[in-house]
């Protein structure tokens, strides 16, 4: 169990980080329920990679979780 509800997520570039934490986000929802997350990015180029990344696993995430992913944007 969590015993705190502050951590992050820190990857070498390449590895998979937006996949871990959609994964991460999604998982502690179907477990405790949380639904508001914040997610920073360092430039405008990232958060639109980000923002198309959400968008495309979409359907990958939507298959595994009962998440309200529309909703998510």
């Amino acid at each position: 169990m969590l015993q705190s509800r502050d951590f992050s997520v820190e990857m070498e570039t390449g590895t998979g980080k937006m996949y871990v934490y959609i994964k991460t986000i999604l998982e502690l929802y179907e477990h405790y329920g949380w639904n508001k997350y914040i997610i920073i990015t360092p430039s405008i180029a990232i958060k639109e990679g980000v923002l198309n990344a959400l968008s495309s696993m979409q359907e990958h995430f939507r298959e595994q979780y009962h998440f309200p992913y529309e909703e998510a944007f």
